[in-house]
């Protein structure tokens, strides 16, 4: 299982480049390629806070705002599990589907 974390997106504004908003999801991907996501949105207040310019910024600096907000590794456990149900529920389906003829 590989699991990752990606920045979707990032508001900002546009004359200082302080990053309003964020959406960041964590991706966990088996090896038969089925996907489970778990997505964040994070905003972040604009007074009084220091701020690395938009330029400067890397996506680890990024992930670590979100990182010191939640339990990265929790997160990324359950973003897993919730991928192994996906493939267990599509190599043992419950359910068919089918319309009467």
């Amino acid at each position: 299982m590989k699991v990752h974390w990606k920045i979707k997106y990032c508001k900002r504004i546009k004359n200082n480049g302080f990053v309003l908003k964020t959406i960041i999801n964590c991706i966990a991907t088996n090896d038969s390629k089925t996907q489970a996501v778990t997505t964040f949105y994070s905003k972040y207040d604009y007074k009084g806070q220091d701020f690395v310019p938009f330029n400067k910024l890397e996506n680890m600096d990024i992930l670590n705002w979100l990182f010191d907000k939640v339990e990265r590794y929790k997160i990324e456990s359950e973003t897993a599990n919730k991928c192994d149900k996906i493939q267990s529920e599509i190599d043992n389906p419950q359910f068919s589907y089918s319309i009467p003829e």
